[in-house]
């Protein structure tokens, strides 16, 4: 995720990856707009802005990739910036 509030995952731009059960790969554009579960910016009303999605598992390793504009018009996706950037990572071994 990208420039949460301080120390929660609240107000988050993030990048969801993972494989699911049947090995299907799924890479979504969500938002937390509060803690807890985040949103597909999709069912907020605006888009997933994410293209390029390609994923692997080798040796029980995931390798996730995608692009996306370092700018968007979509209210839920926070800028990137060619400079130092907090980003956050959230792991769960189901999922």
């Amino acid at each position: 995720g990208f420039d949460s509030d301080y120390g929660t995952m609240k107000n988050a731009d993030i990048i969801f990856c993972r494989f699911d059960s049947n090995h299907k790969l799924e890479i979504t554009d969500q938002y937390a707009l509060d803690v807890g579960n985040p949103y597909n910016d999709a069912d907020l009303g605006t888009k997933d802005d994410l293209m390029e999605l390609s994923g692997s598992i080798v040796n029980g390793i995931g390798t996730y990739k995608f692009a996306r504009k370092f700018v968007t018009d979509d209210k839920y996706d926070k800028p990137m910036k060619n400079e130092e950037q907090k980003v956050l990572f959230a792991y769960h071994p189901t999922t």
